[in-house]
């Protein structure tokens, strides 16, 4: 009978220790779902903050990129209604009176110009 009372008492034993180990791991797995939740919470937070940043930055590069458009344009209407009004012998002479008040800048141009005429107008060369 000893026995009898040992192997009952055992299965009790391990049925409490099943239950204790299963409402642990059903706490464990409800922990782990609780900090998964805050982790996505966060991570979305983050995303969310990432794409308001990169999307005011892209609306202030579109304004900075209209400004500059609009600037642009108003030079080059500037420039064509200059080329409309002044005649040869005006044109001339501001154009040397420009070269004289910024020599540098001419010098620049005028090199880089006679780099771009020698590289279009150059023989093409077989290379080796």
């Amino acid at each position: 009978m000893a026995t009898h009372i040992d192997t009952t008492d055992a299965v009790e034993r391990t049925k409490e220790a099943t239950k204790e180990a299963m409402e642990r791991a059903e706490s464990m797995a409800k922990s782990g779902l609780q900090k998964l939740e805050r982790g996505t919470t966060r991570a979305r937070d983050g995303i969310d903050e990432a794409t308001t940043r990169v999307g005011r930055g892209v609306v202030s590069a579109g304004k900075a990129v209209e400004s500059a458009g609009h600037a642009t344009g108003q030079k080059l209407m500037s420039a064509g209604e200059y080329l409309q009004m002044a005649d040869p012998t005006t044109m001339r002479k501001d154009i040397v009176e420009v070269m004289r008040k910024h020599p540098g800048a001419t010098l620049g141009v005028g090199i880089a110009a006679g780099l771009a005429l020698g590289y279009i107008f150059a023989p093409r060369r077989a290379r080796h």
